[in-house]
């Protein structure tokens, strides 16, 4: 049986603004950047990982 284990913490640089990390998201050719930058932005509005 495969054992799970919890990611690290990272910390979150807070110069930019989720508004900003979308726009900047959106903007982006590359969807796996995208999708970080969208991810980095939902936690910095306080959206659980679940969410």
């Amino acid at each position: 049986m495969e054992r799970l284990t919890m990611a690290a913490k990272l910390n979150i640089r807070r110069d930019r603004t989720p508004t900003v990390l979308r726009k900047l998201a959106k903007d982006e050719a590359d969807s796996r950047i995208s999708r970080r930058l969208l991810a980095i932005a939902n936690a910095l509005s306080g959206m659980s990982h679940g969410d």
